[in-house]
């Protein structure tokens, strides 16, 4: 997709905190928490209702990465988590080691699931379904899994999910805020044998100004663009070794 001479794709997903607001309700939190102290006070307050904080599947360890993206770019900001991931920052850096200072508060006050990496996070989802646990950091497409697989457990007496997100809680107000999304997208291949239909059937979706999916089956929509251009956009060759 092209808007001037730039191309891009936009995200399908993202990657917030999920949380069960029936069982906040239960617990007595009345307010989304928004700093990192209201984060932690939050999981302490479900402990005692005998609620776990924290479900996570960590089986496959990509669900781990995630807790570090959102706890460097609140503690470093984004821009030094980019330039980490592109190894132009250390690990060994004392900036790094902070992170995991924050990491460590969440294993103080109990806060996840006990052996998680005995589970993928399809079943780590489980203990959300199960009201066992409270909250998920993962991307939006458990609502697909939600949808395939337990929507009894999740649905609302007005016919809802009983499902919303809130933003990673602020560690450093002095940092810009970064977000973590999976850039899912989709794509034409050039060659693709009926070029004109592909093009007209899915990015309809995103030409439109509402967000309405072009299947009920896809949870996670396209943003809605007004500015998506179907022509063919050259791309940049790489730059030689």
């Amino acid at each position: 997709m092209t808007t001037s001479s730039t191309s891009c794709r936009p995200p399908t997903t993202g990657g917030p905190s999920h949380y069960r607001p029936s069982l906040f309700e239960q617990a007595g939190i009345t307010e989304e928490p928004e700093t990192w102290d209201e984060f932690l006070a939050a999981c302490d307050t479900l402990n005692a209702a005998g609620i776990r904080p924290i479900t996570i599947g960590t089986r496959y360890p990509w669900t781990t990465a995630g807790w570090f993206d959102y706890l460097n770019m609140r503690v470093n900001g984004p821009e030094f988590h980019v330039d980490l991931m592109l190894l132009g920052e250390s690990y060994t850096d004392d900036r790094v080691a902070e992170v995991f200072t924050y990491w460590n508060q969440l294993l103080e006050h109990n806060c996840f699931i006990d052996d998680p990496a005995a589970y993928t996070w399809q079943e780590g989802l489980g203990f959300m379904a199960r009201n066992e646990a409270a909250m998920y950091l993962i991307g939006q497409f458990i609502v697909d899994e939600i949808t395939a697989n337990y929507a009894d457990q999740f649905a609302t007496e007005d016919g809802g999910m009983d499902l919303d997100f809130f933003r990673f809680p602020i560690i450093n107000p002095d940092v810009p805020i970064g977000e973590d999304a999976p850039t899912d997208g989709f794509f034409i291949a050039a060659n693709a044998r009926n070029l004109k239909a592909a093009r007209i059937s899915w990015p309809s979706s995103a030409r439109r100004k509402s967000s309405r999916c072009p299947s009920k089956k896809w949870a996670a929509c396209p943003p809605a663009l007004t500015w998506i251009s179907l022509a063919p956009t050259p791309q940049p060759r790489r730059a030689s070794r």
